[in-house]
């Protein structure tokens, strides 16, 4: 799993911020305060390690648009420098190799450092752990212009010839020949880390790779491969539902192919995946009815429509109908004529039950619900951690309902506060001189607080300026800011403000 993540130079972020996650994670702050760069930093890596045929990430593609490595370097600096670190742990698949034995290693730590000003300064650090907690890192840089290649940094070559020590049970002098200790390996890209060895650097001057191979360099291809696998395993396990889910229609075309294995970062895929299958359809509406209370099952009916083919001719569209059916009443209606909200929390829900051992990134769960439902949903995310399926929650929100039913599932001992991360992210102001410029001049640059909860669900670090003090700054200043005067007749008169 997706144990921390930090972020250094990346968009609103200038100093390096450390974040850990817990299985529920929920961001809080103002407005363009920085929230949703963290999960669109996750967001790149995934769309880079999916996309990329080189070891450069991409920053514009289906996942996420961030522009250019100009838009994303923190104040477009021509001499800045964006970094993003995760932290890889405790998942089952890194202590498994695909050979089905142990891995080498118990955590990982990636972390790319990209620059403006040319590719040639962009470096890639490995930090890998052992069983006993001890760690060992490995600097790369790209192989001059060569994007597809990692090439090892002098300062790292002891450090790699230390890895069977620290990873194996090898002496130094066994894993790598005295007479090749001048050669810096060079490693092909797989999934934007440095592959198997490719070959070696002698000056400027790549050796053959038959050459000078030694124990080392195979003792590396059987930690890469088990850290390629990891590092992409982990990238595919993340999902993502934006801001905005897809509104009900009436009717919906079925989704077919690749399609029918996500949920879609709108929901897109809901009702189809629904529909293929009833055991989750079914878990679906136990969440709806029993934890979330909605006061509706969902059915889904199949139908066909005629529609234009490219050619013109007349082919037949498989089609769903959505209805909720009352569970009072009994009665059925087109999801379009029971409200936005529902449209909105369905893929949620949807998406909750098909992943397993996932990292589900969600931007506003809240949006369009009721208070109550909004509390609920805090419930349905306890259910959701603590079940089978094991999946992980990073959520921007500003839902105080949602936050304020976790602290009292805490209080009922009905979740451990250690399963719990709340995130405070705010924009402070920093003088600093731009680039060679002897004048201050003042920014705002993005924070994130740890905000810890005690085993009574009680803040044990104080929420910045209040917890949700804003109405109650609107209530205290009623008398203040708002003056009525009742007229002659008994009425209210002018309101003066």
């Amino acid at each position: 799993m997706i144990t921390e993540l930090s972020l250094e130079g990346f968009r609103s972020f200038r100093d390096r911020q450390k974040i850990t996650f817990a299985p529920l994670t929920f961001i809080y702050g103002p407005n363009s305060a920085g929230k949703s760069s963290i999960i669109k930093s996750l967001l790149l890596l995934q769309q880079s390690v999916q996309f990329s045929s080189t070891s450069f990430p991409v920053f514009g593609g289906p996942l996420v648009d961030l522009g250019s490595v100009w838009d994303t370097v923190h104040g477009h600096q021509a001499n800045g420098m964006t970094r993003i670190s995760v932290v890889l742990d405790g998942d089952s698949s890194i202590s498994r190799s695909t050979t089905g034995e142990s891995s080498l290693f118990t955590k990982a730590r990636v972390e790319f450092g990209l620059s403006i000003d040319g590719h040639h300064d962009d470096l890639l650090e490995v930090e890998l752990f052992n069983r006993e907690g001890r760690s060992l890192t490995l600097v790369f840089s790209r192989c001059g212009d060569e994007l597809s290649l990692w090439a090892l940094k002098p300062e790292s070559l002891q450090s790699y010839l230390e890895l069977g020590n620290l990873f194996g049970d090898f002496r130094p002098e066994e894993l790598f020949p005295t007479t090749n200790t001048n050669l810096l390996p060079v490693f092909s890209n797989d999934s934007l880390l440095p592959g198997h060895v490719y070959g070696h650097l002698d000056g400027t001057i790549r050796s053959s790779y038959g050459s000078s191979i030694s124990p080392t360099d195979l003792f590396w291809n059987r930690l890469a491969t088990d850290l390629v696998r990891q590092f992409r395993t982990e990238m595919g396990k993340i999902s993502y539902l934006g801001p905005l889910r897809k509104p009900w229609e009436r009717t919906e075309k079925v989704s077919t192919g690749e399609h029918m294995q996500v949920v879609g970062s709108i929901g897109e895929n809901s009702l189809s995946l629904l529909k293929s299958r009833p055991e989750l359809l079914a878990q679906v509406n136990t969440s709806l009815s029993n934890t979330l209370e909605c006061g509706y099952r969902l059915h889904l009916n199949s139908a066909q429509f005629t529609v234009d083919g490219p050619d013109r001719r007349q082919i037949v569209a498989p089609t769903i109908m959505p209805t909720l059916e009352h569970l009072i009443s009994g009665v059925h209606v087109s999801p379009v004529d029971a409200g936005f909200g529902l449209s909105q929390l369905l893929p949620i829900v949807v998406e909750m039950h098909l992943r397993e051992r996932s990292t589900i990134l969600i931007e506003q769960p809240e949006l369009h619900l009721h208070p109550r439902l909004q509390a609920r949903m805090g419930q349905l995310l306890r259910n959701a951690v603590s079940g089978r399926n094991q999946n992980r929650f990073i959520i921007e929100t500003h839902s105080e309902h949602l936050i304020l039913r976790i602290r009292r599932l805490i209080r009922q001992k009905l979740i451990d506060p250690e399963m719990v991360q709340i995130l405070y992210v705010n924009n402070q102001e920093v003088e600093d001189a731009p680039g060679e410029s002897p004048t201050l001049t003042t920014t705002l640059h993005s924070h994130v607080l740890a905000l810890r909860l005690d085993r009574y669900g009680d803040f044990i670090d104080p929420w910045p300026n209040g917890f949700f003090d804003e109405r109650f700054e609107e209530l205290d200043t009623w008398g203040e800011d708002v003056n009525y005067s009742l007229d002659a007749t008994g009425g209210f008169g002018t309101l003066e403000v």
